[in-house]
């Protein structure tokens, strides 16, 4: 979805919620999150008001929000989801990317996406975010 709207970032209490949440509707669930967040907040920095109230009740107290690009904020969200999974899995990918309701394709780009390295379980060197 297209919003003509401006959003700059999100503050770091966001990001901390969006990386322990469960997500237990996948990637399509963070993004609707995400969006409706985008479409409500007042300001340019999506806040934890802007969340949903399951997400926002467990956010610990922030000084201020840091301003960052949305699809960097994305992607860092994604990329953690994604370890997770395959943490919680023991790198077994179908397994994962069931886990996360993709399909084994969306999974495999996913991987690719953000440099994820089954032998080391880590981000290969100069892949990854930013992309």
């Amino acid at each position: 979805m297209k919003i003509n709207k401006v959003v700059e970032g999100v503050s770091s209490a966001v990001i901390d919620a969006l990386t322990r949440y469960d997500w237990p509707g996948n990637v399509r669930e963070l993004a609707n999150v995400l969006e409706r967040a985008a479409l409500l907040c007042p300001d340019r920095i999506i806040s934890e008001k802007d969340l949903p109230s399951e997400l926002s009740s467990a956010i610990p107290p922030v000084a201020k929000p840091e301003p960052g690009h949305l699809q960097e904020t994305l992607d860092r969200v994604g990329r953690q989801c994604i370890l997770e999974a395959l943490r919680k899995t023991g790198w077994k990918k179908k397994e994962a990317a069931s886990h996360l309701g993709l399909s084994p394709r969306a999974f495999s780009y996913y991987l690719a996406k953000y440099g994820l390295d089954k032998e080391r379980g880590e981000e290969k060197e100069g892949s990854g975010e930013g992309k």
